[in-house]
């Protein structure tokens, strides 16, 4: 009889669905839990301290500073994408 394997360290976070629900569903929740739970650095003190409080709200333990963004994590893409946009303008412009 084959011995079976530890639960957990393939799996990760998606363990508890089982076999249910298809290998890549399980795969992509498993990335975005681990994103939604990993700690991001506060715009404000820049400690890695910010949580998600609830969707899209995103709280620093450290200075309680209270901030929005994206649902699985502070900076979304396009936000991103906006932001680099609005500094190389305004470097241009200055120069």
């Amino acid at each position: 009889m084959a011995q079976q394997r530890k639960k957990g360290k393939k799996t990760g976070t998606s363990g508890k669905y089982g076999p249910r629900y298809g290998r890549k569903l399980r795969k992509t929740a498993a990335t975005l839990e681990t994103k939604t739970k990993q700690k991001y650095k506060c715009p404000k003190c820049g400690h890695t301290t910010l949580q998600r409080t609830h969707t899209g709200i995103w709280k620093c333990t450290k200075c309680n500073h209270t901030t929005t963004g994206g649902t699985h994590t502070p900076n979304t893409p396009q936000a991103q994408i906006t932001q680099r946009t609005i500094t190389q303008t305004t470097t241009q412009h200055k120069k």
